[in-house]
């Protein structure tokens, strides 16, 4: 079954390039505000054609830095061709990160639109830290709840295989404890949001709750920019 996804996964990547060829939606930096609460934008960065991509990359990126001194916060949306969940955590461990933890946090602020934020704490045997926090939704706006309570830390190897390579390989991996009543739902598409942050020690509770403040409020952003554009696409009756 895994050899057969995969094996479909390419075959979709050879008809549709990912970009434009594949309906994604092209972002610039005024999708995203200057001051987020006092999180600043300080950079932005397009994704590249796909004549510019590494050979085999399916996933497309746009991305921003967002600066509150001391710290610093990738934000990012990521298009590609799932179809489900996609567990990210993974393909941090397929560049060398380890998991050392993972949870599912729900504000339980909006009852109606049941949301929980994966929040996932990272390392390097280099004492490099980081917290990684996402969600996903469908092309139709639906937010996907996670299947998974929990996934074994486990470090992927990367030895002499390209990034690419060891993302494909994320397939082999099987995070435990699923629950296959919730999360599963299979859409045409499923957009990705993502904010990361590098650091040294571990962070307060405050400051974690800021950042998943900023990771829900830009994910409302590409959302909403998201269902624009594929309103778009969709042909009238």
């Amino acid at each position: 079954m895994v050899l057969t996804q995969f094996l479909s996964s390419r075959l979709k990547q050879e008809k549709q390039r990912p970009g434009t060829e594949r309906n994604d939606l092209v972002l610039n930096k005024d999708h995203l505000p200057q001051d987020m609460h006092g999180w600043k934008q300080s950079s932005f960065e397009a994704a590249k054609p796909a004549e510019q991509l590494t050979e085999g990359q399916f996933w497309w990126t746009h991305s921003w830095i967002y600066a509150k001194p001391p710290l610093t916060a990738y934000v990012a949306l990521d298009q590609a061709d799932w179809t489900s969940w996609h567990e990210l955590t993974i393909c941090y461990q397929a560049i060398g990160w380890t998991l050392v933890d993972r949870r599912l946090v729900d504000p339980g602020e909006e009852p109606d639109n049941h949301w929980p934020t994966v929040v996932a704490r990272l390392e390097k045997s280099t004492l490099e830290k980081a917290t990684l926090i996402f969600s996903l939704f469908g092309q139709d706006g639906t937010p996907l709840v996670s299947p998974v309570f929990s996934i074994a830390p486990e470090k992927v190897t990367t030895t002499e295989k390209t990034i690419t390579e060891n993302l494909a390989d994320r397939l082999n991996y099987r995070p435990i404890n699923q629950n296959l009543k919730s999360g599963t739902t299979s859409h045409d598409r499923v957009i990705q949001c993502q904010v990361l942050i590098w650091h040294t020690q571990d962070l307060p509770e405050a400051t974690l709750a800021d950042l998943i403040d900023l990771h829900q409020q830009t994910r409302e952003l590409f959302r909403a920019a998201w269902h624009a554009h594929h309103s778009n696409l969709v042909p009238e009756n």
